[in-house]
Formats: C-alpha cells, sequence, structure tokens
C-alpha cells in the first residue's frame, strides 16, 4: 500500500502512526501514556456488532468498568456509541456525569450503612455483598430496587456464597420482596469457551432460586492475550460467546424481558495503549544487561506483579522500526531498587540500540497508568489522547517533581 510519510504506521503491529509519534515525542516528551479513540471505538463496536448478530442485541448492556483505565476522557467516545459505566466509589459517578455519562451500575466491596444511603441517594443499581446489607436496605429503603453480588469462587471476594443462597432467598421472602439482580464474577482473562461453560451456572441459580430477576449481570474478566502481536488476534471471542449465550437462553426459556449486563474492560482498553519510553543507556554486565529507559515500574505496577510481558517494539532517533537482535536485557528503570524493571523479564532488544532510541510498550490501556504508585517519589507520566482526526490532545498532564508532596502540611502553615 502506498502510503505518505505523515499517514505511515510505525509498525505493523500497531495503530500508532509515525507523524504522530514524532509529534508526541517533541512536544510531549517520555515516559507518555498515549491512547487512539479510533481503537477504542472499534473495540467497543466490536463488542456491540457481536452482540447485534446474536439475536439478543435488546437484551445486552454494557457498563465499562471505570477502575482500569480511570481517565473520563476514554469513556465519552464509549458512552457516544451507547455504553454506561461500571463504579465503585461515588466520586466516579461525580467526574464522569461531568464527561456526559448517564449511564451507570455501581459494583464496590462491603458496604456500611451510611454508605448504602449515599449510593441510594445517587440513584443507580449498585450491587449488595452480604445479607445484612440487603436486610438495611429493604428496612431503610423499603421501596429501593435490590441488587446482590454472589461468590461464585468461593473466595475472600466480597459476595453472598453459594452456601448462602436459600438463606438470601427466605430472607427476601421474609419481607415480600423479589430480587431485582445479581451479578456473577467467574476470574480473570477468562477465554470463551471458558466462559461458555460458566454460563450454565449463571443459569442454574437464575432457575432455581431467583428465576424473577429482571437482569443478570455477568460483570467481567474477558479475557485478551498479551503475548500476540496481532491487533485482532489479542481479543476476546465476543460472536462464540454471544452465540454461546443466545443457545443458552433458549433452552432455558428465559423471557425476553430479562436483560444480560456485561463488564468488559481489558478487552475494550488494553490495546488502546502504549507507553512511549526513551532509551537513556545499555549497561553490559555480568548475570543481565541493563537497557535504561526513562521509565519505572511505578507507571504501571502490574505489569510486574502479574508477569505479565507486554511486547515492545523500538526505533532509533528517526522513528524507523529496529529489529530484535542477539542481546539480552532487562528494561531497567529510574529507581534505585533492584526490582525496578519496568516489564518482567528479558527482551531482546536492538544490537545497535543507543540511546535517544524510543520504546514503545503495547497494550497499556488497561491497569496501567491509573495503578501509578507514589512509591520511590517518581512522578507520573502525562496521558495523551489522539482523535479520530489523528489529533494530539493532552488528557493528563505531567507530574510535577513535587507532587508527592502536593498534599503535605508544610511546617510554616503547621505553626
Amino acid at each position: 500500500m502506498d502510503m505518505s510519510e505523515s499517514t505511515k504506521l510505525v509498525s505493523k503491529n500497531s495503530w500508532l502512526k509515525k507523524e504522530t509519534l514524532a509529534n508526541v515525542v517533541e512536544t510531549i516528551g517520555t515516559p507518555v501514556f498515549v491512547y487512539n479513540e479510533e481503537r477504542l471505538l472499534k473495540n467497543g463496536q466490536r463488542i456491540l456488532n457481536a452482540a447485534e448478530k446474536s439475536g439478543i442485541r435488546n437484551a445486552i448492556k454494557l457498563f465499562i468498568p471505570f477502575f482500569p483505565n480511570s481517565n473520563p476522557y476514554l469513556f465519552q467516545p464509549l458512552h457516544n456509541i451507547g455504553m454506561g459505566a461500571m463504579i465503585q466509589v461515588p466520586a466516579e459517578h461525580t467526574i464522569l456525569q461531568e464527561f456526559g455519562v448517564d449511564k451507570f451500575i455501581g459494583s464496590t466491596g462491603h458496604l456500611s450503612d451510611s454508605e448504602i444511603d449515599t449510593w441510594v441517594d445517587i440513584g443507580c443499581p449498585i450491587f449488595l455483598s452480604s445479607l445484612s446489607e440487603v436486610e438495611y436496605l429493604i428496612k431503610k429503603h423499603p421501596t429501593e430496587p435490590i441488587h446482590v453480588r454472589f461468590d461464585c469462587l468461593s473466595s475472600d471476594k466480597p459476595g453472598v456464597k453459594y452456601g448462602q443462597l436459600s438463606e438470601f432467598r427466605q430472607l427476601l421472602k421474609s419481607f415480600d420482596r423479589e430480587l431485582d439482580s445479581f451479578e456473577l464474577y467467574c476470574g480473570s482473562s477468562i477465554s470463551a469457551e471458558e466462559m461458555a461453560g460458566f454460563l450454565e451456572q449463571v443459569f442454574m441459580i437464575y432457575k432455581t432460586y431467583f428465576p424473577g430477576v429482571k437482569a443478570i449481570d455477568f460483570a467481567g474478566g474477558y479475557g485478551f492475550d498479551y503475548e500476540f502481536l496481532d491487533q485482532e488476534s489479542k481479543h476476546f471471542e465476543w460472536d462464540q460467546y454471544f452465540r454461546s449465550l443466545t443457545e443458552t437462553v433458549k433452552r432455558h426459556n428465559v423471557p425476553d424481558s430479562v436483560e444480560f449486563w456485561f463488564e468488559p474492560a481489558r478487552d475494550v482498553f488494553a490495546d488502546v495503549g502504549v507507553l512511549v519510553l526513551s532509551v537513556e543507556r545499555l549497561v553490559r554486565q555480568p548475570g543481565a544487561n541493563q537497557l535504561l529507559i526513562d521509565g519505572s515500574r511505578v507507571l504501571m505496577p502490574s505489569a510486574k506483579m502479574k508477569n505479565r510481558a507486554h511486547n515492545v517494539l523500538f526505533f532509533d532517533e528517526n522513528l524507523n522500526e529496529l529489529p530484535p537482535g542477539d542481546t539480552e536485557a532487562m528494561l531497567r528503570g529510574r529507581g534505585i531498587l533492584r526490582h525496578d524493571q519496568i516489564l518482567p523479564g528479558m527482551y531482546q532488544i536492538p544490537d545497535n540500540i543507543k540511546p535517544g532510541d524510543i520504546a514503545v510498550v503495547l497494550d497499556v490501556g488497561a491497569y496501567c497508568a491509573t495503578q501509578h504508585m507514589e512509591f520511590l517519589n517518581i512522578p507520573g507520566a502525562p496521558e495523551v489522547m489522539i482523535d479520530q482526526l489523528e489529533k494530539t490532545k493532552l488528557i493528563t498532564k505531567r507530574a510535577e517533581d513535587t507532587d508527592k508532596w502536593r498534599n503535605l502540611v508544610r511546617a510554616t502553615a503547621a505553626s
């Protein structure tokens, strides 16, 4: 394909364009998180298209969790295609409303009585996690709908346990109430086949205990494969999953009035973002070479914590892609700790890599920038959105070097 220099992709394995990368590096600097609105909408539309083909599109509602990428600028485009947000604390409701989002569900941990009161005032469905919380809601707010999370993992995750389902049903009966909806979460990064198997468990609870619910929330956990470089192969198989859902719904004679809610995050956000870093030095030494970059594990700590090896692309100072060579190195961050590698393990780096070259970490749109830690006193990186017209917009400014102490009560102020 004949492309001008301005529209040329930096790599066949990325949506990032050469001119855009050059502009970001020159005007914003590194490290910097870069998001692509076109890719975001494509990911959202992929799910909507699969829902349309399933034959039960009108029953499917999508609420994208806010915490995996807590930048409200990413939720405006999703709102425009009909998606809502899943929130965990009232402040998230406040900030997202400022950005035009108006469809919410709340999914939190255990709640105190006063916190339940606050969520009732907010007015969106909130999933409660214990029998005592439900009992308080019924007594204090007798006309409020009842939404409950069930813990299907037999874990410490907040939720009514399987062994409590009969007791919970009896509690509702004693107040002459019906359950309006329930949520079930089956784990993180699950394949379409595994999710399809989970459907039987969901509808067993529905038919056995709560056949009158108006909605079933299948929560999140939809898999995304970070190992693939191909941009399409990474994603969850929504077509396959929704076909299985449709077949299961028909087999169990679920009424058309029941809605199915979903909370995908990683599959929507992951490949929307990249982290752009500058190479500062290659330290050759016994044991393991260290490629010093201007980032740190504190910019996106879960990669190291979860042993998640993101793919990395390398470019020279003119943004020509550099192929991996025979040299192996750890990607060393700015901190003093021996574990300050931004990614786990060793990477094949270009043999001729040098200071001033660029490293682009792929698939950092979820569980990355939002997890920035202030430990090591390294300031947070800025965030940039590339809109559908390929215009660059700064959406989070670079943190000041002294931001760690922004709320410190200074000695002069305290005296």
